[in-house]
């Protein structure tokens, strides 16, 4: 029996905020919307959402079977990552025989690898809690009481807790190579097959687009060089015809 890394977050991570931080943590594609579409063009998606410039976030496509609700006390959540590479797993709601399920916390208690760690830190850091990297050794963990969507406070409006939690989302960064190569130098859980394909699409994904930008920057280099030079050849002529004209 393979060992498993245990996922505790907050009352507040409801299932379905749960499946869009994972799904925005593994590049999944988001848009920028409003409930009237027509207006959007008129709001500034670069700054944060809030009543006067009320933006949120649109998952576009939805991954398999998303989130399903398979009994009064778990949820079942899927997700594919980058590499096209398939996980599942339950977010449970009530255990009792577990001491750690207090408060309306839940539980996710995935294989322990490397990829469901990641996860698993970026669910911390969003919601807060605890991730136990591998229940066989239960004294390496991670725990997070400063979360990026923290508990509601009793003076939060509805609708400002609706922005800050999009706010929040639109923060979540994608995956990285770098991400993965930490905890594997940690030797917090096994890579398996999923993680060495993840690795070797990001490795591939991350050098094409430091090539990108590379070649944009150099691009963006010429046309201020010649735009300098341009510049520099009406100085030079304005100032010859100035002369011109005191002769």
């Amino acid at each position: 029996m393979g060992t498993n890394s245990r996922i505790y977050l907050p009352n507040h991570a409801h299932p379905k905020k749960i499946y869009e931080v994972v799904q925005k943590h593994m590049g999944h594609t988001f848009k920028n919307t409003t409930f009237k579409p027509d207006k959007l063009e008129l709001l500034d998606v670069e700054k944060p959402a809030s009543e006067q410039n009320p933006w949120h976030l649109q998952l576009i496509k939805k991954d398999l079977n998303s989130i399903l609700a398979t009994d009064l006390n778990h949820y079942s959540l899927e997700f594919t990552d980058l590499a096209e590479s398939r996980y599942s797993v339950l977010i449970f709601v009530d255990l009792e025989d577990d001491p750690l399920m207090i408060d309306g916390k839940k539980m996710l208690a995935p294989p322990s690898e490397i990829v469901w760690c990641a996860v698993g830190e970026c669910l911390v850091r969003f919601f807060g809690g605890t991730i136990i990297y591998n229940d066989q050794h239960e004294s390496y963990y991670y725990t997070n009481k400063k979360a990026a969507f923290p508990k509601q406070t009793k003076e939060q409006s509805s609708d400002n807790r609706w922005f800050q939690y999009y706010n929040a989302l639109k923060d979540v960064q994608k995956i990285k190579k770098q991400d993965l190569n930490s905890l594997i130098d940690r030797g917090v859980a096994s890579t398996g097959k999923r993680t060495e394909k993840l690795l070797d699409f990001l490795d591939r994904y991350e050098n094409i687009t430091m090539l990108h930008d590379q070649l944009e920057n150099q691009l963006k280099g010429k046309a201020t060089n010649n735009n300098s030079e341009n510049s520099s050849n009406n100085v030079t002529i304005n100032s010859k015809s100035k002369s011109t004209r005191k002769i």
